[in-house]
């Protein structure tokens, strides 16, 4: 079209001539290969003003714009784009007489800083094109550059002349600011304005330094402010831009390329080079870097930071060892472990990304060798006081991903976390059902990077479509649940402070390195929620913390003690009660509102109110019913075996409760399940968990002869007899066909397989302990066709519990009588891995121990400990004229540990007497044994805590007894401690009539 040719030609002469073009009142054909003046008049329905942003058809479009620096120039912060209709022009506005189509794309606007009204230098490929004047609002002088379809794609430079300058074809012998870049680009169905600064300033302090930047990291430091790190072949470039004061500073340190670059809520940045070493930038003296001492040169390290506590988190890989993860909390003022290494993987990690969840908890996303991925919160609150030794795993999903990325959370103001995953696809843990969705589809974009502008308006990643290699910056809104391309570029990372500021990195075509501004205020965003904390009332014990959140409201929050007893981190909300009552704890947010929340400390040994009926869960399940034992599985859920009559008979009675105490209607249609295991009674003495989450029972049943068998069931996590174990989910072990045996006590091996023991009642009875495969059939390399006779001598041996060592060593416990004695003592023998009595143990595999009367060994607990293991046996002993309790500890040697009250026995004499038929159980608080006590006529439920000396611990109960009266009669059997160390016991309870069965929970 000659037109066009007619324009360049005008154009040329007029950089030439010094010619400046007036653009506000110039025909915009004049400028359609560059379209930088307003149209007077456009065909169909274009209003040019400015719009609101609704996408009524026929009107400009406002898209978020990105936010070029404030400097002596352009104010980037007022740069926006409208997006246009295509139009026909009308040939009576062409200076030819010929007929011109021109299409435009929109327009930008922008307003010079200081509200200056002097010109604007426009420059395409190294010429100045056009010269801006400016129209004035009332408010401030604006100016306005049309962008037609010719100009997508291509750099644009707004030059701001200086004083007595002179340009001649870009080129300035006065002074000018450096130029803002515009370029306009159609990606995924609509229009991107990038404005760009470069992040190597005009000049450098280094002239060696070349400006072929590789690879640029942006964080933000303090508000408004950037830090960039980019690379060269001379080393790194750390670039500073204060949005507020206009700096834009060049420094040059050290050779390695930065992995990641940190910044914590102070103003002190971190980086990550690719030998993981850590380095530390100092504000006050940007100059200068210093390394920061965190055990260097350790392959595939990662971090996070949380200022207020300044923590890091490392992932440190080894190359040995199963175990090839871990995270490790490191002071950095001090470089001190202050928090010990978290879960070592049993599986080999390739990958794991980590992030702050909220101001107690992580997030952590893994992905093993063999291509499976958790995703799992950690809550770290109580280590940061020093008040926790172990982790506490709060959220753990283990779903089909077939990779886990880059994590993004908005600080626990709505409990959201996003990441990538599968591959090029954003996901969402959904909060409600504890399960993870994809949120952003790889159909459309291959996108990764997330990260969370605004806790309630929307999530920046990167996007790339098959299409347009190119990256563009992609918004998902909250709110709509809807995708908008913003601006080309990656690394997006939000400004500290400034929800609506994102920094990215593009590039220009000259593939100069540049970091931007982008302000997604355009954006529309979710409406807050009004602040609230949670939880709001918890009952917790002594000693115990207490994780209190904000959730919605205006993130950071502040914590208060209203009323009370108690510690209280009023940043992180972690509360410890140090006074038995209620505390008041407000939540305050940044915008002042305040929530309040109830925090009720039990003292040691008091029932837990959050437990069924005020910690007591009392249950008829038939007639006669009552639970012997007990055992916790993953998910938090108690499962209880006992026993119960139907019919006439008894049979065994399974028992699944939930986290509150109540039946879960799960198992089995109603959280029982009752099973008719043989012709006569049967009743279960032992469950555990397997490694698969299935449920193993042993127990004793009557059978046709009549003698009793020893038996082993296995149920899957539903309830129902698992028909892949033994037959139809049963192994009924019947050692001998003319005398009874029994099973009483069961434990797993580390490779899954299964330990029974129990008795046999031949000429003398004797121990028998059996190694059954995962398919619940005897294992024939153990012992003697997988079974081991222990004989204590000419007596009767009675087993009562198995427990079993790290390396798979078994330790059988119970009573022995000799012929001739009415007196039975404990009796205990060790078998190697073989099925082989141990002759290390005690010279030759056996003890027996004498308290002074009649003694019945009970319920044992193994404890691995430095420099020899530990063995402890509760029972009971006539030795003091009434039947006590009495509690052995000894160690793997066989001989008696001294330190526990000095010869390794205690008995626990009372004035009424008790009877000690419950179980026992070694923890970081103490040592717990369960027993029925006198208490005039009745038996009424005890717990015991002894210290590690074996004195009583006074600080539990009354004495270092735990009392709890139920009805008649109450008898507490098996005991366990559940995810938070409360002390779960079951049991049964007399009500004159009938006995039912009982769970109880307390705080130790």
């Amino acid at each position: 079209m000659r037109g066009g040719n007619v324009l360049r030609i005008l154009l040329l002469c007029g950089v030439l001539a010094t010619t400046v073009v007036n653009c506000n009142e110039t025909d915009p054909s004049l400028m359609q290969n560059f379209g930088s003046c307003s149209p007077n008049n456009l065909g169909g329905n274009f209003d040019s003003s400015e719009s609101s942003g609704a996408l009524e058809a026929g009107y400009p479009v406002d898209i978020p714009a990105p936010l070029a620096k404030s400097i002596d120039g352009i104010d980037g912060s007022s740069v926006t784009f409208h997006e246009g209709v295509s139009s026909n022009i009308s040939t009576e506005f062409l200076i030819s007489t010929e007929y011109v189509e021109t299409s435009y794309v929109g327009k930008v606007t922008f307003k010079k800083k200081n509200g200056d009204n002097g010109d604007v230098f426009v420059v395409k490929d190294g010429v100045i094109v056009q010269t801006l004047t400016p129209d004035f609002d009332g408010d401030a002088y604006i100016y306005t550059l049309w962008i037609a379809t010719s100009d997508l794609d291509n750099d644009i430079f707004l030059v701001v002349p200086g004083s007595g300058s002179k340009v001649v074809s870009g080129a300035s012998t006065g002074d000018v600011s450096f130029p803002v870049t515009i370029r306009v680009t159609q990606s995924l169905d609509t229009y991107v304005l990038t404005v760009l600064i470069t992040a190597t300033a005009i000049t450098v302090q280094d002239t060696d330094v070349q400006a072929e930047i590789k690879e640029t990291f942006p964080t933000s430091i303090d508000t408004g402010d950037i830090i960039a790190t980019a690379t060269n072949d001379s080393g790194i470039l750390l670039t500073q831009i204060n949005y507020k004061e206009n700096v834009n500073s060049v420094y040059t340190q050290v050779d390695n390329e930065p992995h990641a670059l940190k910044s914590p809520d102070s103003e002190t940045v971190y980086f990550l080079d690719e030998e993981s070493d850590i380095f530390k930038i100092d504000p006050d003296s940007l100059d200068e870097i210093t390394l920061v001492d965190f055990s260097g040169n350790i392959p595939g390290r990662d971090f996070d930071i949380r200022g207020n506590f300044m923590t890091f988190i490392i992932r440190v890989s080894h190359n040995s060892g199963p175990t090839t993860s871990s995270m490790a909390f490191k002071d950095i003022d001090t470089g001190v472990d202050f928090i010990p290494p978290l879960d070592p993987a049993e599986q080999v990690v390739t990958k794991m990304h980590v992030t702050w969840f909220d101001e107690s908890k992580i997030i952590v996303g893994k992905k093993f060798a063999d291509g499976t991925t958790a995703l799992q919160i950690w809550n770290v609150g109580p280590y940061l006081i020093g008040a926790a030794t172990s982790p506490n795993i709060e959220f753990n999903y283990t779903g089909v991903l077939t990779n886990i990325g880059h994590i993004t959370t908005d600080d626990g103001a709505l409990g959201n976390a996003f990441f990538e995953c599968n591959d090029g696809e954003i996901c969402k843990i959904n909060q409600d059902t504890k399960e993870v969705e994809v949120i952003v589809s790889s159909n459309l974009y291959k996108a990764d990077n997330p990260v969370l502008a605004s806790p309630y308006s929307y999530l920046m990643f990167e996007a790339i479509r098959d299409e347009n290699p190119a990256p563009v910056l992609g918004v998902y809104s909250l709110e709509t649940e809807t995708v908008t391309p913003v601006a080309m570029g990656q690394f997006a990372t939000r400004v500290a402070g400034k929800p609506n500021l994102i920094a990215y990195i593009g590039k220009l075509k000259t593939e100069e390195i540049q970091v931007a501004l982008t302000n997604l205020g355009n954006i529309p965003k979710l409406t807050q929620t009004d602040l609230s904390i949670t939880p709001t009332s918890i009952y917790k014990g002594l000693d115990y913390i207490t994780s209190l959140s904000g959730v919605g409201g205006i993130p950071p929050y502040t914590f208060n003690l209203v009323s009370g007893t108690g510690i209280l981190d009023t940043s992180l909300g972690l509360f410890k009660g140090t006074g038995v009552g209620a505390a008041t704890i407000k939540v305050k947010d940044d915008a002042g509102s305040q929530a309040a929340a109830t925090v009720t400390t039990i003292a040691h040994g008091g029932l837990d109110p959050s437990f069924a009926e005020n910690g007591i869960a009392t249950n008829d399940l038939g007639t006669n019913d009552g639970l012997r034992t007990v055992t916790i599985n993953s998910n938090g859920k108690i499962i209880a075996a006992g026993v119960v009559t139907q019919s006439g008979q008894q049979n065994t009675l399974v028992v699944r409760y939930k986290a509150d105490g109540s039946l879960d209607t799960t198992f089995d249609t109603d959280g029982v399940a009752t099973f008719n295991v043989a012709d006569g009674a049967d009743r279960a003495q032992a469950i555990i968990i397997d490694l698969q989450g299935r449920i193993l029972i042993c127990g004793l049943l009557t059978n046709a002869t009549p003698n009793k068998d020893a038996y082993v069931m296995r149920l899957t996590a539903a309830g129902a007899l698992d028909s892949t174990f033994a037959t139809g989910g049963l192994n009924k072990l019947a050692y001998s066909a003319s005398v009874d045996d029994a099973c009483h006590g069961m434990n797993i091996g580390t490779d899954g397989s299964i330990y029974v023991g129990g008795d046999i009642s031949e000429s003398s009875s004797v121990f028998v302990v059996s190694k059954l495969d995962t398919s619940g059939n005897l294992d024939s390399s153990y012992g003697t066709s997988g079974s081991t006779k222990i004989s204590f001598g000419t007596g009767d041996a009675i087993l009562s519990d198995i427990v079993i060592s790290n390396t798979n060593q078994i330790y059988a416990g119970g009573s022995y009588t000799p012929d001739g004695s009415s007196n039975s003592d404990f009796a205990m023998a060790k078998l190697n891995a073989s099925g082989v009595l141990d002759t290390s143990f005690s010279t030759d595999g056996i003890t027996t121990t004498d308290f002074g009367g009649d003694d019945v060994g009970g319920k044992m607990f193994f404890r691995a400990a430095a420099p020899k293991d530990k063995i402890f046996m509760a029972g009971t002993t006539t030795a003091y004229g009434t039947t006590d309790i009495a509690v052995l500890a000894g160690f793997s040697d066989g001989n008696l540990d001294t330190s526990f009250d000095s010869d390794g026995l205690v008995t626990l004499i009372d004035a009424d007497g008790t009877d000690g038929d419950g179980d026992i159980l070694y923890t970081d608080n103490g040592l717990f044994i369960t027993g029925a006590m006198s208490s005039g006529s009745e038996l009424d439920w005890a717990v015991i805590r002894l210290k590690a000396d074996g004195t009583r611990d006074t600080d539990f109960g009354v004495d270092g007894i735990a009392n709890i009266d139920i009805n008649a009669d109450d008898k507490p059997r098996g005991i366990m401690l559940d995810s938070d160390k409360r002390i779960i016991t079951v049991g049964g309870t007399d009500t004159g009539s009938d006995v039912h069965s009982v769970a109880i929970r307390m705080w130790p």
